[in-house]
């Protein structure tokens, strides 16, 4: 009898038939990431483009006082 988990396939296979789409979920998360990751990225760009070339500054939050 030959050993069923030898070969790669076969767990894949196996992993299949026992959980299907097991990697949709995985790879649906990993896009989110990816958007959020790249829409973050888009909109600092956009902000720090729009206060350059803003006639009139965005003002800054300022830090706040040493509590006592």
């Amino acid at each position: 009898m030959e050993n069923v988990f030898a070969c790669p396939m076969a767990i894949w296979n196996l992993l299949d038939a026992l959980f299907p789409l097991y990697g949709l979920p995985c790879a649906q998360a990993a896009a989110e990431l990816e958007m959020a990751a790249a829409a973050a990225t888009v909109l600092a760009r956009f902000f720090r483009r729009a206060e350059r070339e803003c006639a009139v500054k965005l003002p800054r939050a300022k830090s706040a006082p040493p509590l006592p």
